[in-house]
């Protein structure tokens, strides 16, 4: 159902593909702004993952159905990541028209989907 598509969507591969893919068309087409976004969007994600799974195993808070490693939430994380590199490459106007950077979806389809 819907909390499939917020997993997937807020998964941590799928922005780091997003990045991979923008870094590969600005290569492929000589775009040097397209493909400098592509690769700090991989760093990024990368950077998310670094400082956030050591959190995760530090606070150890447990999840609404008994799991582990609730907090801080991934997908909020990884959306904030590419939100700040779009707005930095692309500025306000082009984060701010893109809802689910401005909105994280992928949370709220997660939680609240199944």
């Amino acid at each position: 159902g819907l909390a499939h598509v917020g997993n997937f969507a807020g998964d941590a591969f799928t922005p780091a593909a997003l990045g991979v893919g923008a870094w590969a068309a600005g290569k492929h087409t000589q775009n040097i702004r397209l493909e400098t976004t592509g690769s700090d969007l991989i760093r990024a994600q990368i950077l998310n993952g670094v400082l956030t799974i050591p959190i995760k195993f530090i606070v150890n808070r447990p999840r609404p159905d008994a799991g582990s490693h609730s907090f801080p939430s991934g997908h909020t994380s990884a959306t904030f990541a590419t939100a700040a590199v779009i707005q930095r490459d692309y500025g306000v106007a082009a984060y701010l028209s893109c809802p689910p950077l401005t909105f994280d979806p992928s949370a709220l389809l997660a939680v609240y989907g199944s």
